[in-house]
């Protein structure tokens, strides 16, 4: 469903010639450099996503070994500042009653824990509070991250 109307999406924009989307798990590295084949990639763009991910600081390391030496990984991801009482038990929950899976909440000092896990690999350009129209209050605030290759 996301695949295909990622694939239309690119095509109304023609962009086809510069994008492609591929459903693959983000830790499968055999298939992910089968689908590339032997191609770096330039960009790698986690919108959202970065909570749903069991092991996010393995998947950094993983796009980072596809990445050509001046690629970059984008993160846009809402962080929690404090988490009022019961949302992180509840947030996981919800997926049973609307089937979209949310993930965990991640707190800021959690990303900056799994960006200092990779930091043998990645350097962070940018982490920072992504402008005045998006999330921004006690509770939490929508980022922009951006990692490159360790020179």
């Amino acid at each position: 469903m996301y695949v295909n109307a990622a694939k239309d999406n690119i095509s109304t924009a023609n962009l086809e010639d510069y994008i492609e989307v591929y459903c693959v798990s983000i830790y499968d590295i055999d298939r992910i450099r089968e689908y590339l084949k032997n191609q770096k990639l330039q960009t790698v763009y986690f919108s959202g996503s970065f909570s749903l991910l069991p092991d996010p600081s393995s998947a950094l390391l993983t796009v980072a070994s596809l990445l050509e030496d001046d690629g970059k990984i984008y993160i846009t991801q809402t962080y929690q500042r404090k988490t009022p009482p019961l949302v992180a038990q509840i947030k996981p929950l919800i997926k049973y009653i609307t089937t979209i899976d949310f993930g965990q909440l991640v707190r800021v000092q959690d990303v900056e824990k799994i960006f200092e896990k990779t930091n043998h690999v990645l350097d962070v350009e940018v982490h920072e509070v992504m402008g005045k129209d998006s999330i921004d209050n006690m509770f939490q605030a929508a980022y922009l991250s951006i990692l490159k290759l360790k020179h």
